[in-house]
């Protein structure tokens, strides 16, 4: 039965398409706004709990079908001086970096610049013949599905380089070849995370392209985008100037402590600093041609494969998985220095979480978890269904389609305050043919309640 009525429903969906009163993309984004406001609502007392609760500073926008239905934020973005946050408050996106680094090597790869079968050591000769050669059979490929066996560079930093100086990615690099590591495993035997795999492709654009990381990024992610609050932070780049970055906070005992460790001179795995807003562009471009072909992109969302034929969870800079529905994930988390944020991509309808913070909510997961639980509902709107019928094809006929549905004994409600509502808003803009058949579907319902009762 349920089956039934779920193809039923599918049936009877349309988009707002009138011939006689053609909506533009806004009022349709009205429109909806007034069946999404139970779920707007809620992800606001999600947010305010998660302030109460779990001491969450930050940032949520959720979207769907390409659409912000949520865009809010609490806390402060200064806890000594309470400054607010607000829409527009940027966040280091620790980990989430990584897919603008991929996408850096990606547009390389569009261009002919580089290819992911290239050998690193092609780009960084000083790791050439370290660790019996196998740092030699390296390819970029490795570096973006994490199958590349590097060992962790943070080590190297905290051991060799003194006082608390900021070593950029060439200088971590030197470090590498200087002292020899070796690597976890052989090239493409496994998957294992790797921060350093990053740092190094960070630098291969530099050389591959000539241009400094972070200009880069902007002239060619950033800037097309109109990403205009979005930057890659490096403690070494003494040139630059940053509007709303926030600190990053992390308690202890019964303060805020600030650090910023050696390991913020390094790019490339972490170091973009993005407001929600600017993430949720970068979203959307991802459906587009906006950046690259729909052809090269695939690449980002496809999952790696080991050498033995197994598939990784992993893309070029986006964790890959299914959920509960078995409908594809492509998601990212990130923690670094105070900073706790995700990104989660549900590829089939479109829909996006972003959450960020900077005081070291641990409850993130479980935020998300709240907020996508409320967007992915298996309630279906049949009210919204109904509405979109009447304005496609009439009030009548959204009535048969109303009646329909009752004789296959489906238990519903349709919301007459928020038809109302829709009515109301199609007079305040004109569309009285539409505003008639709404009023004409509403008839309807009215007197088969009356019959009911």
């Amino acid at each position: 039965m349920i089956t039934a009525v779920l193809v039923l429903l599918a049936l009877v969906s349309c988009t707002f398409e009138v011939p006689d009163e053609e909506l533009t993309k806004e009022q349709e984004n009205q429109i909806s706004r007034i069946f999404l406001g139970d779920k707007i609502e809620r992800f606001r007392e999600v947010l305010h709990h998660s302030h109460r609760y779990y001491n969450f500073n930050g940032n949520i926008l959720v979207a769907r079908y390409g659409e912000v239905i949520f865009n809010d934020f609490i806390g402060y973005a200064d806890l000594d001086t309470k400054d607010t946050l607000s829409l527009n408050s940027v966040y280091q996106l620790a980990s989430l970096s990584k897919q603008f680094t991929a996408m850096a090597v990606i547009l390389l790869k569009e261009r002919g610049v580089i290819d992911y079968n290239d050998r690193m050591v092609q780009y960084i000769p000083e790791l050439k013949g370290n660790n019996h050669h196998f740092y030699d059979s390296i390819t970029v490929r490795h570096l973006l599905n994490h199958t590349s066996g590097l060992p962790n560079y943070l080590y190297l930093i905290e051991r060799y380089v003194e006082g608390n100086r900021k070593p950029y990615n060439d200088e971590v690099v030197k470090l590498m070849g200087k002292h020899k590591k070796y690597l976890n495993f052989e090239p493409g035997t496994r998957f294992q995370y790797s921060n350093t795999g990053y740092l190094i492709l960070a630098l291969i654009v530099e050389r591959a392209s000539k241009k400094r990381f972070d200009e880069f990024v902007r002239d060619n992610i950033f800037s097309p985008l109109d990403m205009n609050n979005s930057f890659v932070y490096s403690s070494t780049y003494e040139d630059r100037t940053y509007e709303n970055r926030l600190k990053g906070y992390r308690r202890f005992r019964n303060n805020y402590w600030v650090p910023e460790t050696q390991h913020d001179g390094v790019v490339g795995d972490k170091g973009v600093c993005a407001s929600a807003i600017d993430l949720y562009k970068w979203d959307q471009a991802l459906y587009s041609n906006e950046l690259v072909s729909q052809k090269v992109l695939e690449d980002a969302f496809e999952r790696g494969k080991l050498e033995s034929g197994r598939k990784i969870p992993y893309g070029f800079g986006f964790r890959l998985k299914k959920d509960a529905t078995n409908d594809w994930v492509a998601y990212h988390e990130g923690l670094w220095n105070g900073f706790r944020n995700s990104i989660h991509r549900y590829l089939s309808d479109t829909s996006t979480i972003i959450i960020l913070e900077h005081t070291d909510c641990s409850a993130r997961r479980i935020i998300h978890r709240k907020i996508k639980n409320i967007l992915h509902s298996p309630h279906h709107n049949v009210t919204r269904i109904l509405a979109e019928k009447a304005i496609k094809d009439g009030g009548e006929r959204a009535v048969e389609v109303y009646e329909t549905l009752q004789r296959v004994n489906l238990e519903f409600e349709v919301e007459v305050d928020k038809l109302r509502k829709v009515q109301e808003y199609l007079h305040k803009i004109d569309k009285p043919i539409s505003a008639r058949s709404i009023r004409v579907l509403i008839r309807a319902v009215a007197e088969e309640k009356d019959e009911r009762s």
